[in-house]
């Protein structure tokens, strides 16, 4: 497991193109005013339905940081990003205004998102579920605890939790005798 971070910019230069089979990549996006995010890249092998074959012990990299600055400068980060990994699982933060004085940054960068990637899939994710999941305990002891970054920390607990749930859907397919032939 790689504990170093990296910036963006360098993170094709030390993983290659997302275009590569061998690797699962997923970029998770925590926005606000201040934005979030986190890519990882893990061994296929790992998300298939093989129980034994542990995600955390086959994280290959990952890299997390956060944008600040303007809605609009950190929406065009968020796209660059997004381009430059163009197979990879896309993950955000959901929003619900519950009321009407709330920031609407979230729910504007989302919205930016949704139309600059379509027509790309991506899931959204409550906070709940990625903070129940991820606690700041576990995340600390599985090695990908970003100091000072809580933004960056919080976009790798959707990360974390898109991940857990993707290998769990692999496992009930695998044990309902899914191995993709009809």
């Amino acid at each position: 497991m790689n504990e170093e971070w990296i910036d963006p910019d360098s993170a094709l230069e030390a993983w290659g193109s997302e275009e590569d089979a061998s690797a699962y990549q997923v970029l998770s996006i925590d926005p606000g005013g201040t934005t979030g995010w986190a890519i990882f890249s893990v061994h296929p092998d790992a998300m298939g339905p093989e129980e034994d074959i542990r995600i955390a012990d086959n994280v290959e990299s990952w890299t997390a940081g956060e944008f600040t600055g303007s809605q609009d400068s950190q929406c065009d980060a968020i796209i660059d990003l997004v381009i430059q990994w163009p197979s990879a699982r896309l993950v955000t933060e959901g929003f619900k205004l519950r009321q009407l004085n709330a920031e609407l940054s979230p729910v504007e960068i989302n919205a930016v998102l949704r139309w600059a990637v379509r027509p790309r899939y991506w899931v959204v994710q409550s906070s709940a579920l990625a903070m129940g999941v991820v606690t700041d305990d576990r995340q600390k002891a599985w090695g990908f605890w970003v100091p000072g970054k809580q933004h960056a920390r919080d976009a790798v607990k959707h990360n974390i939790t898109f991940l857990k749930r993707a290998k769990e859907r692999a496992i009930l397919a695998g044990r309902a005798g899914f191995n993709g032939k009809a």
